[in-house]
This record gives structure tokens, C-alpha cells and sequence, in this order.
């Protein structure tokens, strides 16, 4: 038995994100419903812009990246499948966490950027489609995949790339 299941860490780093979009979501719908761009709200979208740069794409993704997709590649080629796919969701969710970063800068700049606050909530709304999408994905298929494919060494691999990753990131 592995000390640490690198799967079921992912799977538990998918839960806390699903949460944190949920609270994401409610600050823009009050975003959306206020007086444009209150410092609260600011401060809210900087700050899920910044959990999706740090913990979902820094440090989650990287292990994805650098750790499980890699191990997967013998069995599962990235480029034309389900690997491609998530890595380019991956790439995706970066040009919305910048696009978020802009919307929380054009806020603090003008509160009442009524267009600002439009893009916002498309912007969330594209984040939380393929978030959550790309969740439910990894979860009920390529993990239980993973499971099948990949030897107790192989996870052991893994589960060191990430105390590497873990280690470098704090």
C-alpha cells in the first residue's frame, strides 16, 4: 500500500476547488447586483484569480503536468487524446485567471465599469463551465483510468514528483 495516493490528493484538490468556485460565483452575482466594482468585491476577484494562478495552475496542474500525465503517456498519448484535451483546458484556465486579473485592475481603477462587471460574469461563468466540466472528467475517467493503468511504482513516482512540487511552492 502506497503511504500517499497521488490520485486521491487530486481528487481532494477538486473538492476544495469546487467549493472556492462556488464562493466565487456568489461574490459575482453580489459584484454584478451592487454598486459596480465595491473594494470587497475587488479584492475577491484579485484573490480567485490569484487561488487559480497559485493552487489550481501552479501547484494542482503542475502535478498533473509533471507528475500523472507523463506516467500516462505510454498508455494514453497526449497529443490527439484525452491528456491533449486536459492540457488545454489547463492552458485555458490561465487566459481566464489573467483575464480576471485585468477585470480586478480595470475595477480598482474605475468602480463603476459597468462593461468590467459584464465581462466578469462571463468570464466566471466560462471558469466554473470548464472547472467544473474538467473535474467531473478527471474524476469519474481519467483517474479510475490512471488507477487501471499505472503500477504502484508508477504512483509512488508520482506521489514524489508531488512532495517535490509541494516542497518548491510552500
Amino acid at each position: 500500500m502506497l503511504p500517499r495516493d497521488p490520485l486521491s490528493e487530486l481528487v481532494e484538490d477538486h473538492r476544495r476547488f469546487l467549493v472556492r468556485l462556488s464562493e466565487f460565483h456568489g461574490e459575482v452575482r453580489r459584484l454584478d447586483g451592487a454598486a459596480a466594482g465595491a473594494p470587497a468585491r475587488v479584492g475577491a476577484v484579485r484573490s480567485f484569480a490569484h487561488f487559480l494562478a497559485r493552487d489550481v495552475d501552479a501547484i494542482h496542474g503542475r502535478k498533473e503536468e509533471a507528475g500523472l500525465f507523463p506516467a500516462l503517456e505510454p498508455y494514453l498519448p497526449a497529443e490527439g487524446g484525452p491528456v491533449g484535451l486536459f492540457i488545454a483546458e489547463h492552458e485555458e484556465l490561465r487566459t481566464h485567471e489573467r483575464e480576471l486579473t485585468r477585470s480586478a485592475d480595470r475595477l480598482e481603477r474605475d468602480p463603476e465599469a459597468v462593461e468590467t462587471v459584464r465581462a466578469l460574469g462571463a468570464t466566471e461563468g466560462a471558469v466554473r463551465g470548464l472547472l467544473t466540466d474538467h473535474i467531473a472528467r478527471e474524476d469519474t475517467v481519467l483517474f479510475p483510468m490512471a488507477r487501471e493503468l499505472l503500477s504502484e511504482r508508477d504512483l509512488a513516482a508520482i506521489a514524489e514528483v508531488f512532495a517535490a512540487i509541494e516542497r518548491e511552492t510552500g
